[in-house]
């Protein structure tokens, strides 16, 4: 899974896999035959929570 979210891209949206993940586990898994029990989930790196766009703003002065 880590190599396939390296590549793809996967769970690094803005949901951050929190929405997509569960639909990304259950393609690789068919496509490979196993079970997504037997998956790891991609782990997961901060920020874990959106932050509003505004605190990434920088004000010109």
């Amino acid at each position: 899974m880590e190599m396939l979210k390296r590549y793809t891209g996967a769970f690094m949206g803005t949901c951050q896999g929190k929405m997509c993940g569960l639909n990304v586990l259950k393609v690789f898994a068919e496509k490979t035959g196993q079970s997504i029990e037997d998956l790891r989930v991609p782990t997961m790196r901060p920020p874990v929570e959106p932050i509003p766009l505004g605190w990434l703003a920088v004000e010109d002065k």
